[in-house]
């Protein structure tokens, strides 16, 4: 079981007006790592994966296009997981895992600010 962890930049934001924040994941490959004998999963091509920036309390919308062998789960490094405890990758404990070669959608809302 491999984890995922993908950086989202919440920014403080002094108006009301909230945007959607859509990404798509592709997780497709598998890099070997010199110091270390964990591999690092890859998503769009990219280790961490890409920013995702977002003000706070935007909807976030993140679909999850998962290709690989094992099944996994992505970890929002930073953010709170306030009424979506079961989107924050702790697989069997939060969350169940991606199955393998199938897709998921995660949902939740970019909080607190300041968070990377």
């Amino acid at each position: 079981m491999h984890t995922l962890v993908i950086v989202v930049m919440v920014m403080s934001v002094m108006t009301t007006q909230q945007a959607i924040v859509s990404e798509t994941l592709t997780i497709d490959t598998i890099f070997s790592y010199s110091t270390s004998t964990k591999p690092i999963i890859a998503a769009n091509y990219t280790f961490l994966g890409p920013l995702i920036q977002a003000y706070e309390n935007d909807p976030i919308i993140v679909r999850v296009i998962y290709k690989l062998a094992q099944p996994t789960t992505i970890h929002w490094h930073g953010m709170f997981q306030i009424g979506t405890p079961n989107m924050d990758g702790a697989v069997g404990v939060t969350q169940c895992a991606i199955s393998s070669f199938s897709e998921m959608t995660y949902t939740s809302k970019a909080q607190p600010a300041g968070t990377a």
